[in-house]
């Protein structure tokens, strides 16, 4: 039978975004106390799952050196699992990830999953189905559009950032869309495609320096009218490239940090935005 691996990111925080080591430890205990699987199955703890370190849950690589066996074993293969762990252990913040791999037996069955539960709860949820991390770009879904591997380890749709030189403003649009040749194994082209106004720019992700910004940044301007009144304006002088961004800050970004930070905007929230600052002067 094929295995089926589990990749996990566990962090516990406080209120403020601090490490909470010690909500860690007591959810740590609380799993060891109440889950078997947790324990491993040797009873030696030579096979045990999980590690304890300052404020997270680590694989234990000196066993689970490709990851851990959620196919062939009672590891669950979600994250779920920890809610009565924060509870016990009265954790202000936990925010956990799992990535399921099955690609040796079906690439369709593979997921990535992020939650983060507050004082208990489940505040927030994101899921990606049907990626492979075997390649980059990982993979190509059915809509033709790629989820990327980005730096922190989490996984995101890659988009256009565009800020606003006035007010600081940043916002994400546009979709990088990569394109493989008739052999599967290289990348033809790569696009940066704007939906709402049909606006397409190739893009070369490896080397900015010969991204046309003038033109990604006219698209840009050309897909927010989209969601436009007729009363809004956009100057397309304000704006410029950034570069690509996932499509939504990782919640380990985002409740992890001491300063707790908002997802970046899209256009139709920007163009919402400057239509409720209308109506305001209104």
């Amino acid at each position: 039978m094929s295995a089926g691996y589990g990749y996990f990111r566990i962090e516990f925080y406080t209120g403020d975004g601090s490490e909470d080591s010690s909500a860690a430890k007591n959810a740590y205990d609380w799993c060891k106390a109440n889950y078997d699987w947790f324990n491993g199955e040797n009873g030696d703890g030579s096979d045990i799952p999980f590690l304890l370190s300052g404020n997270s849950f680590v694989p234990n690589d000196s066993w689970y050196a490709d990851g851990l066996d959620i196919k062939n074993t009672s590891i669950p293969s979600d994250v779920d699992w920890l809610e009565d762990a924060a509870k016990e252990a009265k954790a202000a913040r936990l925010v956990a990830s799992v990535q399921e791999d099955y690609s040796e037996s079906s690439d369709w069955s593979n997921s990535y999953t992020e939650k983060v539960w507050i004082d208990g709860k489940v505040k927030d949820k994101y899921k990606v189905y049907e990626f492979n991390n075997s390649t980059f770009p990982p993979y190509e879904r059915d809509s033709g559009s790629a989820v990327f591997h980005l730096d922190d380890g989490t996984y995101r749709h890659l988009c256009g950032m565009f800020k606003n030189a006035k007010t600081g403003e940043i916002v994400l649009c546009g979709q990088l869309i990569s394109h493989l040749s008739d052999d599967d194994e290289s990348i033809e082209d790569t696009n940066l495609v704007f939906y709402e106004s049909g606006e397409e720019v190739s893009v070369n992700i490896d080397d900015l320096d010969f991204i046309d910004k003038e033109e990604c940044v006219r698209a840009f301007i050309s897909e927010v009218k989209q969601f436009m009144s007729e009363e809004c304006e956009i100057d397309e002088s304000d704006w410029t490239f950034e570069g690509f961004k996932g499509d939504r800050r990782s919640f380990f970004e985002i409740y992890g940090s001491k300063e707790p930070t908002e997802p970046f905007m899209d256009c139709e929230d920007y163009a919402r935005k400057l239509d409720d600052e209308i109506e305001s002067r209104e």
